[in-house]
């Protein structure tokens, strides 16, 4: 038997070559394989049984024959050499007796009694010992998720990652965030009360568009939602892809964040800002090292947690700037990005191999918002001529969003003055009778420095105007 007390990564005790795969077996417990309705304590209890199940088979009967080896020197008095050795190897022919002899030392009664108290001692730390691991949080986690992964290529790493860990030399840290991301993968779609579309209507951003634009948000909410309460086995795609186009700040980032949050979804969001964005390494993952862990923008958009810090299928990825992937030399050249990128904006795209997982990655209902100043460009006048933008303008429903009018400027505004206001402390009068007057100012300044009047800018400008009175009222 190996060295029992030596020191492990993982704990005092050391279960280097203990365990196998099968303590993770849930047979028992959920033997139709469905997700049967078991209380997280009794899973975990079961984990703890199979685990000294294993221990039993493999090293206390190892350990109890030491045991019973020792107790035999000191009842009997004899040697290890005459008691053990000797009889076995007395009937072989070739021995060399001297070699033997003076590798194996009469072993004292002493010494026998100080090693069985070792023994034992051990024998104890071993059995306690499982449950005080510091893998076992990391194990708990993964047990209570198993039955819900529906990649046999997923369990199998997790398992493979989790007994290597108890290996003397292999620190659980290293691994750690590789198994917390792997099971932050979802596995089930949130499904979304059919009335959820009210949400959109009546937030407070979106009523600031007019009615075709506010009409057009709320249909792709319901998309969304539709597709939400579809099986995995519909025949209609269950995937929403979609190109918000625009000047900057008129709100497209802004209503798609809306979208996932008042759906209770979750969202990622990318800037592009150049072509080497959205290449297969950023977009589905590097393999793992030790020191280097990249998933992909694919894998983190499904591993974003939404307000209630829950992971679902489908979740939103956000991809902001995409035109430059449009004309990334300044001319009419199409990306390699772009060309690349067009097969994950296909509805009909169910999952990709990702190489930091080595598992297929699901992405059967990943919805994908991508936000651009430029329109998608016109089919060629010459019907002969190319078009190299076809295969884009058929994956995506793309929507226009015009820029906003000063009055509305002024609404979507006048909440930032009064948070800005408040948080410089000004009295609530002093806030109410200067709020316009910011507001106004900073569409003034924002026109004559740029000509672009984006909220998140005027909100700077409303932040300095602020102080400028703090300091000269």
């Amino acid at each position: 038997m190996s060295s029992i007390n030596s020191q492990s990564p993982t704990s005092a005790i050391n279960y280097s070559q203990v365990f196998d795969r099968s303590i993770y077996d849930q047979n028992e417990l959920f033997p139709d394989g469905g997700n049967q309705n078991v209380s997280d304590e009794k899973i975990i209890k079961h984990l703890a049984m199979k685990k000294r199940q294993r221990l039993d088979e493999v090293l206390i009967r190892n350990a109890q024959r030491r045991a019973e080896q020792y107790r035999e020197v000191i009842q009997s008095g004899k040697s290890w050499w005459n008691h053990r050795i000797k009889p076995v190897l007395g009937g072989l022919p070739f021995v060399n007796w001297k070699g033997i002899e003076d590798t194996f030392k009469e072993i004292p009664q002493e010494n026998a009694k100080q090693k069985l108290y070792e023994l034992i001692f051990e024998i104890d730390l071993l059995i306690n010992g499982i449950d005080k691991e510091q893998i076992c949080d990391l194990e708990n986690q993964y047990i209570l998720r198993k039955r819900y992964i529906k990649s046999p290529g997923i369990i199998e790493q997790i398992e493979m990652i989790l007994l290597l860990a108890r290996e003397q030399s292999v620190p659980i840290e290293l691994y750690r965030q590789f198994i917390q991301n792997v099971l932050s993968v979802p596995n089930t779609p949130l499904k979304i009360s059919l009335n959820s579309s009210q949400k959109i209507q009546n937030n407070s951003f979106i009523k600031n568009y007019a009615q075709e634009l506010r009409s057009k948000i709320v249909s792709i909410a319901r998309k969304i939602i539709f597709d939400s309460n579809q099986p995995d086995n519909s025949k209609t795609s269950i995937r929403s892809i979609h190109y918000f186009r625009g000047d900057p700040g008129t709100g497209k980032s802004t209503t798609a964040r809306i979208i996932a949050d008042e759906l209770n979804l979750p969202y990622f969001v990318c800037s592009i800002r150049s072509a080497k964005d959205l290449t297969a390494e950023s977009l589905e993952g590097t393999p793992r090292t030790l020191h280097s862990h990249n998933p992909g923008l694919l894998a983190n958009a499904l591993m974003s947690k939404n307000g209630e810090g829950k992971t679902y299928e489908n979740t939103i990825l956000i991809i902001d700037d995409y035109d430059r992937l449009l004309f990334p030399d300044g001319g009419g050249s199409v990306s390699a990005a772009l060309a690349f990128f067009l097969d994950y904006l296909d509805p009909d795209k169910k999952s990709y191999f990702n190489p930091y997982f080595l598992a297929d990655i699901n992405i059967r209902r990943l919805t994908i918002i991508v936000t651009a100043n430029k329109s998608i460009p016109n089919k060629p006048d010459d019907l002969n001529s190319p078009d190299p933008y076809a295969a884009l303008r058929s994956r995506v429903s793309e929507t226009h969003f015009p820029n906003f009018d000063e009055p509305t400027l002024m609404k979507i505004c006048l909440p930032y003055a009064v948070e800005i206001g408040a948080k410089y402390n000004f009295p609530p009068e002093t806030i109410d009778a200067s709020k316009r007057e910011w507001v106004g100012k900073a569409i003034k300044n924002q026109k004559e420095q740029s000509g672009v009047l984006e909220p998140r800018d005027l909100k700077r400008q409303i932040e300095n105007l602020v102080l400028d009175s703090l300091i000269d009222p």
